[in-house]
């Protein structure tokens, strides 16, 4: 059992009562704290008695209360005194022990010199000192915690430099540091990123070829991948396969070229490809499409089942479905006692009805949910993400989010988790950079999670693509990506950069910033309940209002219309006015009133046609005023961009924009399916209308 250091003073005083010795009466001093003549008479007996001797002299430069004090000192008679211990005789060690001078008392002096050695190390705060204190004093009791401590001070010094030669450096410095493994992979980043800092395909080429053993080399061939197919054509992903071929992608490459070349899905199609592409390594997929395209397919419904006919409205497989989807990349969503599955155009089940939902296929993947949980499949049913997810969000830019519990990660096209679930909020990626919420503070984070903007603010975006808008509180300002405040947060509102010019509010008054985020238009009008529609510039042009009337003014705030209309449309060649209740249109090229205003409402011109409204009813005028469709509907709307949708407020019917009349009024809902075809309900049956040869489909009779 170890003897507490300040019970010492007890065997001095009864060991100079029995020997009454130089040594003895060294410690008597000692314990009567009188320095001068103890340190006296323990130098005169270091030679004979060195370990007494040097234990008394360690003890008086240890203590502060005395003006010999020296840690450097103490440290070297402690050292003497441990050194020699091992000499004494067992009469030697008994006599002094009687003094208090032991091997644990030595022991325990020695630690205590080592702890205060610890604290000026400590106090110096940097790696060296405590490096310096290990190598030096590697028997005291803070030597692990001074490796902790030393290990963690050089990463965040590493973290704060954060260059890929620093962690080279550290790394090779302290091979065995503790974090070793972080440091490898900041390297293995900050490298990579160092590497490809311009972002350019020789960056990724030469980076890819220089470090295969980079954890980053997947990221990188991902990189490339976009670059050198960036603009989505046949001839970028045929070039990629060619000079590519060991890249992570080139399946992705492969199967996107099939798709952007079967734009037109048929038999013929696919045979031309089979002769241009001849490597194409999915030759077992590309015998099914082929086998399927034959058939054109669309879902009919028969006492509450549906099935399959085709272009003709023949039945082709009978109703035994809960419901159908359209075919999407060759397979339909279908459901079938309550669960989901997918059929094939030979109404094969590819994929069993497993799911409580189901999504139609993109680029060869469905997102499905079963239990509440959500996951993701590819063709053949296979599970790319499980179904441990409670939300996921859509592929966008190769990459999904998905959160399994309240936090949200990314995952690429193959269920690699790509950025950590780390945030509270997410958005889909968009021009390589996604909205984040982390710690309740908004942000914006590259495609390998790293944040472009620190989370700082509640409320962030990009004016244009170098200055962000930001919010703290209820106010508004501009900063740049490194956080260099451009605006301070002064403003009620600003939006972002938009042809030119960005609304800004202040003051409870609207104005516009330019590109440089000056006041470019002083803030004079009114702030309108939809101004970031109206007000928006467009064309050069933007509405505005001025003491409760409506103007048009240009990039640099002169009017082009002043402030004199009660109402006006959307800024086009001929734009609709509105003077007390009527309607009517004004050229912008002459200022001129081109179509006075009769009309109760008027929309303004697009494809050189407008829906006007007269006495409840609407119709469409072309730029003369002539009557395209006459206004005896309740409501026109423009769908698919080339087609007119008209209600007489119970039956629906579809109009071209040179005013045939493509769908007669008798359908209950016409709605838009694909680009290419609508559906059209009609009591309980179900017809399409194939937009792009202007077919009608009925399916057959429905006996209910």
């Amino acid at each position: 059992m170890l003897i507490h250091f300040k019970t010492l003073f007890v065997f001095l005083f009864l060991s100079f009562v029995s020997f009454a010795g130089k040594i003895e009466k060294a410690f008597f001093c000692l314990n009567e704290m009188n320095y001068f003549e103890a340190k006296k008479l323990f130098y005169e007996s270091l030679k004979k008695k060195p370990v007494p001797a040097s234990f008394g002299l360690a003890t008086i430069y240890y203590r502060k209360d005395n003006p010999f004090h020296n840690i450097d000192s103490a440290y070297k008679y402690i050292s003497n005194a441990e050194l020699n211990f091992s000499n004494l005789s067992n009469e030697d060690q008994l006599r002094f022990g009687q003094l208090g001078v032991t091997y644990d008392s030595i022991f325990i002096l020695r630690e205590r010199i080592g702890t205060y050695y610890y604290q000026i190390a400590l106090g110096k705060n940097n790696e060296v000192a405590l490096t310096e204190f290990m190598e030096k004093y590697p028997w005291a009791k803070e030597s692990q915690l001074s490796l902790q401590q030393r290990d963690s001070l050089i990463f965040q010094k590493a973290i704060k430099i954060n260059k890929s030669i620093y962690y080279d450096s550290i790394l090779k410095a302290y091979p065995s540091i503790k974090y070793k493994v972080e440091l490898q992979d900041r390297f293995d980043l900050t490298y990579f990123s160092e590497q490809t800092i311009s972002g350019t395909i020789t960056d990724y080429v030469r980076f890819i070829n220089s470090n295969p053993s980079n954890k980053y080399i997947s990221e990188a061939m991902d990189a490339l991948y976009r670059l050198e197919t960036q603009t989505n054509t046949i001839e970028d992903y045929a070039r990629f396969i060619q000079l590519y071929p060991s890249n992570l992608n080139i399946d992705k490459a492969w199967r996107k070229l099939y798709s952007i070349y079967m734009n037109e899905f048929s038999e013929d199609r696919i045979k031309k490809f089979k002769k241009d592409y001849p490597d194409y390594p999915f030759k077992e997929d590309l015998k099914r499409d082929q086998d399927l395209t034959k058939l054109a397919l669309y879902p009919f419904k028969r006492e509450k089942l549906f099935g399959w006919m085709n272009q003709k409205g023949i039945e082709i497989y009978e109703p035994e479905y809960e419901s159908l989807n359209l075919f999407s990349e060759g397979l339909a969503l279908a459901q079938k006692n309550g669960l989901y599955g997918y059929v094939d155009k030979l109404n094969v089940v590819v994929i069993p009805f497993q799911f409580d939902l189901g999504s139609d296929f993109v680029n060869g993947r469905a997102i499905v949910e079963k239990g509440g949980k959500s996951g993701v499949i590819n063709r053949s049913g296979k599970y790319i993400l499980p179904l441990d997810f409670n939300e996921l969000g859509q592929y966008s830019e190769g990459l999904i989010y998905g959160a399994k519990d309240s936090l949200y990660a990314f995952y690429d096209f193959v269920g690699r988790q790509k950025i950590a679930p780390k945030f509270t909020d997410v958005f889909p990626f968009e021009k390589n950079k996604a909205k984040v919420v982390f710690e309740g503070k908004e942000a914006f984070i590259d495609s390998l999670g790293g944040f472009i903007t620190e989370p700082i603010h509640k409320e962030i975006y990009y004016f244009n693509d170098t200055l962000l808008v930001f919010r703290d509180s209820i106010l508004y300002g501009i900063k740049t990506t490194s956080n260099k405040i451009i605006l301070k947060p002064t403003y009620e509102y600003i939006s972002p950069l938009n042809g030119g010019r960005a609304i800004f509010i202040l003051g409870n008054k609207l104005g516009f910033l330019d590109e440089q985020c000056k006041k470019v238009i002083k803030n004079i009008y009114d702030v309108v309940p939809n101004f970031k529609q109206v007000c928006t510039f467009h064309d050069g042009f933007a509405r505005v209002r001025f003491k409760g009337k409506y103007g048009l003014i240009d990039n640099v705030g002169r009017y082009v219309l002043k402030p004199e209309f009660t109402g006006l449309g959307d800024v086009s060649k001929l734009i609709s006015f509105c003077k007390g209740k009527q309607w009517g249109y004004i050229n912008l090229e002459d200022k001129s009133v081109s179509i006075l205003p009769i009309f109760d409402y008027a929309s303004s011109y697009h494809f050189g046609l407008a829906i006007v409204e007269v006495k409840s009813l609407q119709g469409v005028i072309n730029e003369k005023a002539k009557w395209i469709i006459p206004a005896i509907f309740t409501s026109i709307s423009l769908i698919a961009d080339n087609f007119y949708l008209v209600s007489n407020g119970a039956k629906f019917g579809l109009y071209s924009l040179s005013g045939d009349q493509l769908i007669p009024l008798e359908y209950n809902q016409i709605r838009v399916l694909t680009k290419d075809l609508l559906i059209l309900h009609k009591d309980d049956d179900i017809h399409y209308y194939n937009l792009m040869d202007h077919k009608l489909i009925k399916d057959i009779t429905i006996n209910e």
